[in-house]
């Protein structure tokens, strides 16, 4: 290949550059976008058009092989996830999963193939990438200090203002919320906790290999927020990737030569001793009640629950796996009384073998390979502290996938697919280092992908006031409060206009507004449709969509149109009971008693402690005058769930039905004192009274 020719090629990665970080921020912007068929089709001819290049690139180098390998290796998961999942069950959740894997090869593919394609900058783009996930987790965890000890006590505030005695969820909205736990949002601090260990490594790693006192104890004070931030969140796995991490690059400073630990010195580890020691103690200065926490085994119980149903799950089809989604979709029946509703299995390798099966995690586990065959005579084009650090980065990750559902942080997996990456192209390109024309080049190629990642902090706190938004407006939608809710459902669409979950909540809130605001039904309908029409624009996929626009179509009377819309619903996410429970309602208020009742009971065996399901069937089975087996399960559902005002009244008028005139008085009471402001129950209370 002519040099010329080469040079061609190496102005081309730059653009590459650029084409993977916007695309890595759209999936930070959008962690929770499905993945349409388009989008799919898009990324392929992109990475195959990215392989084609890197070919091409390595070829002069001798490396071809090992590039085509690593590329097949990394294809090759989203490849059998996608395989499993068609053979498979796959609601929403499973394209979101493999949208996510698909992204996450498509950058470690890259990543590779730049490493592999300029060898002379291996050591700076592995030192660049590591230091930039370092920034990220700084910026968040900043956030995440001042969401805590500021903006969590304006939310509490703001919650206590709107809640009502006898309102259980936003009771325990704030129960949540005075609990301690840090986060970088109002979402699952376990986000922010592996986030924090894989960036404090890395940022303790640059300290390390620094020639700079002034950025080596920058670097450590940066250290010490994020792990101020680690402790704070109360995430054990978390922890236990920051002391694993700590682990392998103190081993690693241990075996290393004195050339190979560079300016590393018992002053700076006793530096990182206290900064640990420090962090921890500032941590329960600041929210007194993590101890507390971290004793709490509650959550351990927890976790070998979803462990256990993940391995059943796995035992239905051990080879092949039940597809991406297959463990959220079996969960609901195989949950005993007691255990919490999940989405994840909350440890990677068992999600794995449950939704893609044994030859998908053999194929996973693929990359591993590319570091553990014989080392090679010559030099590598990583220096050991890069190498050490990158290793202990990577362990931060291993070890939060094995008691986390780190597949759900839809964005460190990509990281860590792009870490991993990289890390297989410095060990494909191990050999006689032939130096390039540009090795700048090769360096400003690689560098943007990782440190524009750090451009999420903005979104993550715009995110955040979103949840707060949309916690408050729940509250005052649950409340009854109709104009507070109207105020917040139209500040949270504002405040992110273009995500599919906002819509689909806001044509809800506003269907809900025109019901109790008579005079502005015709306003608050429209507004109801035109935010259903943009969340199915943005997010085909979105069962919540039809659910919403059959709940419309039920409140015009339009009854056969409600079954069709809701049985979409079902249709596209089969696993969630709520979906066939409402199902079941439309299709007795539809006239179509039999087939209702097949829904109802449908509905239970995917959860037989599942409080709608059991009313739609009991409603279904009263209707059809079957009133012992009626009544028992709407007593079974009162049991089970005992502040639904509407619960006490349908086993009340089960009991009038079945002649049981005192009992369905005591019954209409308890309606009664649940909801005292019901015109309907107010109303059957004073049939029952004049008897």
């Amino acid at each position: 290949m002519s040099t010329s020719s080469t040079s061609k090629i190496d102005r081309l990665w730059p653009w590459d550059a650029l084409g993977v970080s916007l695309w890595l921020l759209w999936s930070h912007w959008r962690p929770q976008e499905a993945f349409p068929e388009w989008r799919a089709m898009g990324l392929a001819v992109w990475t195959a058009a990215i392989l084609l290049r890197g070919l091409v690139a390595v070829r002069m180098q001798g490396l071809a092989r090992p590039a085509l390998i690593t590329a097949l290796i990394f294809i090759a998961l989203p490849l059998w996830a996608w395989v499993a999942t068609v053979m498979g069950i796959n609601p929403p959740a499973g394209a979101v999963v493999l949208g996510t894997l698909m992204q996450g090869a498509m950058a470690a593919l890259w990543g590779a193939l730049v490493v592999m394609s300029r060898r002379s900058s291996a050591d700076a783009t592995l030192r660049g990438g590591i230091l930039a996930l370092g920034l990220l987790a700084l910026l968040l965890c900043l956030w995440g200090l001042y969401a805590h000890q500021v903006q969590r006590h304006r939310s509490i505030a703001e919650l206590e203002a709107l809640v009502t005695p006898q309102d259980y969820e936003t009771q325990a909205l704030l129960h949540n919320l005075r609990e301690g736990r840090m986060r970088s949002s109002l979402g699952d601090p376990n986000h922010l906790g592996l986030i924090a260990a894989a960036g404090c490594i890395g940022l303790v790693a640059g300290a390390m290999w620094t020639g700079s006192a002034l950025t080596r104890w920058g670097l450590l004070a940066a250290a010490a927020v994020t792990a101020v931030a680690e402790v704070m969140t109360a995430s054990r796995g978390g922890m236990l990737s920051l002391l694993g991490g700590f682990t392998v690059l103190l081993l690693a400073w241990l075996l290393q030569g004195r050339r190979g630990r560079g300016r590393m010195s018992p002053l700076l580890l006793g530096a990182i001793a206290l900064l640990l020691l420090g962090a921890g103690g500032l941590a329960l200065l600041l929210s007194p009640t993590l101890l507390e926490r971290l004793t709490n085994t509650a959550t351990i119980t927890e976790r070998l629950g979803y462990w256990s149903i993940a391995w059943q799950v796995f035992l239905k089809n051990p080879l092949m796996g039940e597809g991406l989604g297959g463990f959220v979709t079996w969960y609901p029946s195989l949950r005993p009384p007691g255990l919490g509703t999940a989405q994840f299995a909350h440890c990677l390798p068992l999600q794995l073998l449950a939704d893609i099966g044994l030859v998908g995690l053999l194929v996973s586990l693929l990359p591993a390979l590319l570091f553990v065959g014989p080392r090679r005579a010559l030099d590598s084009p990583v220096s050991p502290g890069a190498g050490s650090a990158w290793l202990a980065v990577m362990t931060c990750f291993a070890i939060n996938s094995l008691i986390q559902h780190s597949i759900l942080f839809r964005e460190l997996w990509i990281d860590a697919m792009l870490l991993l990456g990289l890390g297989a192209g410095w060990s494909m390109s191990r050999g006689e280092t032939r130096e390039t024309n540009s090795p700048l080049l090769a360096l400003l190629s690689a560098v943007p992908v990782i440190a524009l990642i750090a451009l999420v902090a903005p979104r993550e706190i715009q995110r955040a006031r979103a949840e707060l938004l949309q916690m408050a407006g729940r509250v005052a939608w649950e409340s009854g409060q109709a104009q507070e809710t109207l105020d917040l459902t139209e500040e949270l669409i504002a405040c992110e206009p273009d995500f599919d979950r906002w819509r689909s909540l806001a044509a809800a809130r506003f269907l809900w507004l025109a019901q109790v605001i008579p005079a502005r039904s015709s306003e608050f309908l429209d507004q109801a449709r035109a935010n259903l029409s943009e969340a199915h624009a943005l997010n085909p996929l979105l069962p919540s969509v039809h659910a919403t626009r059959a709940r419309i179509a039920s409140l015009l009377g339009q009854r056969q149109a409600a079954v069709d819309h809701q049985r979409r619903a079902v249709e596209l996410h089969p696993a969630e009971v709520a979906h066939r429970a409402q199902l079941a309602i439309y299709l007795l208020e539809a006239g179509n008693a039999t087939q209702a009742e097949i829904e109802a009971r449908a509905a239970l065996a995917i959860d037989p402690h599942d409080v709608d399901a059991l009313m739609a069937l009991a409603r279904t089975l009263y209707q059809r005058d079957q009133h012992a087996e009626a009544l028992e399960h709407a007593r079974l559902a009162a049991q089970l769930e005992d502040i639904r005002a509407d619960t006490w009244l349908l086993i009340s008028q089960i009991e009038y039905s079945s002649g049981e005139i005192d009992a369905a008085r005591l019954s209409a009471q308890s309606a009664l004192e649940r909801d005292p402001q019901s015109p309907e129950i107010q109303g059957w209370v004073q049939r029952l009274g004049a008897r």
